[in-house]
């Protein structure tokens, strides 16, 4: 049940993002920062590596399979989600590379603390 919550938060933080694609550096930046946190919740949570990157395989395919669905192009769409599955493994590699805390006031506190990183890096690139 919880795997199929947070798979759910990605699959929204997914689609969510390829509604703005085009929208200002601060919001990418946010966008990326959202993402690399659920990336985190996911750690924090005590999932394996293996597990998160599945999670993340599955939302690609999920989005691909709605995608397909609305009868929109691959060629035209893909690449967004391409993209974000390879973003969100990039933060998932990323994010076991911290500690994993037992406590839920030290999860919350990686999982902002990792957040705030992403997005400061990201404002960094695009000055």
């Amino acid at each position: 049940m919880k795997e199929l919550k947070i798979l759910t938060l990605l699959v929204v933080l997914a689609v969510a993002s390829t509604a703005s694609i085009a929208e200002d550096n601060t919001e990418i930046c946010k966008h990326y920062a959202r993402v690399a946190g659920s990336a985190m919740e996911v750690r924090q949570e005590g999932h394996s590596i293996l597990e998160a990157l599945d999670m993340a395989d599955n939302l690609r395919q999920a989005n691909l399979d709605k995608l397909e669905e609305n009868n929109l192009d691959y060629e035209k769409y893909g690449h967004v989600i391409e993209d974000q599955a390879d973003m969100l493994k990039q933060y998932i590699t990323y994010a076991y590379t911290k500690p994993h805390y037992s406590t839920d006031e030290y999860k919350k506190q990686e999982v902002n603390n990792f957040i705030n990183e992403i997005y400061l890096d990201c404002l960094d690139r695009y000055e």
